[in-house]
């Protein structure tokens, strides 16, 4: 290789915000629901965000850990 530093796909301190994210709105979304005898539109907005973060996360995490592997393949040579 040519001795440059890979640059990662997304950096540390965002990854540990958008999970702090998810965290809250995991909360929110079950406090509203439990607090209100019928859950209303709020607890189901906090749901699909939450879950669309969730699912942006687990992408984010897939094409590391690929990008990962390419780099380490590449590095060893094992790349054609």
């Amino acid at each position: 290789m040519s001795g440059h530093l890979h640059r990662p796909i997304i950096g540390r301190r965002p990854v540990i915000a958008a999970l702090v994210v998810e965290v809250v709105l995991f909360v929110i979304a079950n406090v509203t629901a439990k607090s209100s005898s019928s859950p209303g539109a709020v607890s189901q907005v906090a749901w699909a965000v939450f879950l669309v973060g969730i699912v942006l996360l687990i992408a984010l995490g897939v094409a590391a850990w690929v990008t990962s592997r390419r780099r380490n393949h590449s590095a060893a040579g094992l790349s054609r």
